[in-house]
């Protein structure tokens, strides 16, 4: 089975599945593995549509980390990674049919409010906390606000900024190229003043003093290693936000939801939003011209 494994993610590098979508579908897979074990003391040869309708109920019963039942959401994603695996076990001569179909989902009528839920005040506290924030050493602390400036002001993904590289920095062109993003596409993002100012500071005084900074390409360096984890940025963001006093973690993927949203509300078109934040369809973009959660909450306490 674990060979069978290996060869689906290799069928995903090979479809240029992200990282993390790559990441998430093992896991998604191996999941229902465990269940059909449990279930049955052995392995699955195959994929059957009534075994997959009874994981589906199974799912709607399981609880995530706080207690609550998980998301039909979070029930479609393990869904269709399954459908890819099924996919991959046709194209493999292992199985004739593909028996996921759309229909196997859970429909999910959505509430069409904006994925952006963190204000302008709130950011600004973020970033506060970072300046304000009781590092070891300061140049940890004014990287890790280049960073947060960069993921508000660009919208860029968080793999994307880990990825930036200093030959890719135009900042007389006030230019940053983006390699590699979502679905293997490039695309360049725009400096503003604001950014311009932060980033020159960090490249000439900052990014200097870390030991690997003369040897490796990447602009976010650790005092480790040669580029600046994701797992880390995680953690030191949840530092950053609970000192800041928010009720959530402002994850990196927030700042994206607040770049676009922001952009829109300051005269950007949504086109424009689209082509600099990299989505792929203008539908996504859309969202963003819609009234943000708490606003629709306010609304309906007056009725």
């Amino acid at each position: 089975m674990n060979e069978l494994l290996s060869s689906f993610e290799n069928y995903l590098k090979q479809e240029e599945k992200s990282i993390h979508t790559i990441s998430s579908y093992l896991t998604s897979v191996q999941k229902y593995f465990g269940w059909f074990e449990g279930v049955f003391g052995r392995p699955p040869q195959i994929l059957h549509s009534e075994n997959i309708l009874s994981y589906k109920e199974e799912l709607k019963k399981e609880r995530n980390p706080k207690g609550e039942y998980i998301s039909a959401k979070t029930i479609n994603v393990r869904l269709n990674a399954l459908r890819t695996f099924n996919k991959f076990l046709v194209e493999e001569g292992i199985m004739s049919d593909i028996i996921i179909g759309k229909n196997s989902y859970i429909k999910v009528q959505n509430l069409i409010v904006s994925p952006a839920k963190f204000t302008k005040q709130d950011v600004n506290h973020f970033f506060q906390s970072i300046l304000e924030s009781n590092e070891e050493n300061q140049k940890d602390c004014y990287r890790n606000y280049t960073l947060a400036k960069l993921l508000a002001l660009t919208g860029c993904r968080i793999t994307e900024a880990l990825s930036i590289q200093i030959e890719d920095i135009h900042l007389q062109a006030k230019e940053i190229l983006i390699r590699n993003g979502k679905g293997a596409k490039s695309r360049t993002i725009l400096v503003n003043s604001q950014l311009h100012r932060i980033l020159t500071k960090y490249l000439n005084d900052i990014r200097p003093e870390y030991r690997l900074s003369q040897v490796s390409p990447y602009l976010f360096l650790s005092n480790r290693s040669h580029s600046l984890s994701r797992k880390t940025v995680n953690k030191m963001f949840a530092k950053y936000s609970k000192s800041a006093g928010l009720n959530e973690v402002l994850s990196p993927h927030d700042f994206r939801h607040y770049f676009c949203s922001q952009s829109l509300q300051n005269g950007l078109g949504i086109h424009e939003t689209a082509a600099l934040a990299g989505h792929s369809s203008i539908a996504t973009t859309s969202l963003y011209t819609n009234v943000d959660r708490q606003t629709m909450l306010d609304k309906l306490e007056n009725l």
